[in-house]
């Protein structure tokens, strides 16, 4: 649930983004550059963050620490 974070359309397409591009799937080749693909999309979210949200870093490692819920969501579904 996003809402209470007040994320825009942006931040949440960055974020889904930083879900999607998972360096740790079982399978993959070259997992470094997954990883560094990763990484930049992580920042261009932070960087977005900066300039949307007064509380940027607070709101930004709130939605960090989601990402574990996330992944073990699609992990069940799998």
């Amino acid at each position: 649930n996003f809402n209470p974070l007040g994320l825009t359309d942006g931040e949440i397409g960055l974020f889904t983004a930083v879900l999607m591009i998972c360096p740790d799937r079982e399978g993959l080749k070259n997992c470094t550059a997954i990883h560094t693909i990763q990484q930049l999309f992580l920042q261009a979210l932070y960087f977005q963050m900066k300039i949307c949200h007064r509380d940027a870093d607070r709101t930004f490692s709130s939605l960090i620490s989601m990402i574990p819920v996330f992944r073990k969501v699609s992990d069940d579904q799998a």
